[in-house]
């Protein structure tokens, strides 16, 4: 486990103003019910810069390969930890819920072959 992060509705409205992403499933609890979710949403993009944020930051060059997978939403309010492994020479890391330790996305980077 890399680092450990409360992800609260006030995350989600200080993401939206610097995204410019004001979607309501992220920003409002009764918007997001009225939309079919159980609650509000943190942003995807959110979750990607998080996790690849979180010391230690991974050396991306330019001739390697991002490839990100997003499973679940996270739910607000909540707790996620992000979580690194190698495998042959990728870096693989995921975004998961420090409760459950359901995988909200991941995220592997590394030169392709």
């Amino acid at each position: 486990m890399l680092v450990e992060r409360e992800v609260t509705l006030r995350t989600a409205w200080d993401y939206a103003r610097v995204s410019a992403d004001f979607n309501p499933i992220h920003l409002s609890e009764g918007a997001a019910r009225r939309l079919g979710l159980r609650g509000a949403i943190m942003h995807g993009m959110w979750s990607l810069a998080y996790a690849l944020a979180a010391p230690p930051v991974p050396a991306l060059d330019g001739e390697g390969v991002l490839e990100t997978e997003f499973l679940t939403p996270v739910q607000l309010p909540g707790k996620v930890t992000v979580k690194q492994w190698s495998v042959e020479g990728r870096t693989h890391r995921a975004l998961c819920d420090v409760r459950t330790g359901r995988v909200h996305m991941y995220a592997r980077w590394g030169r392709t072959a």
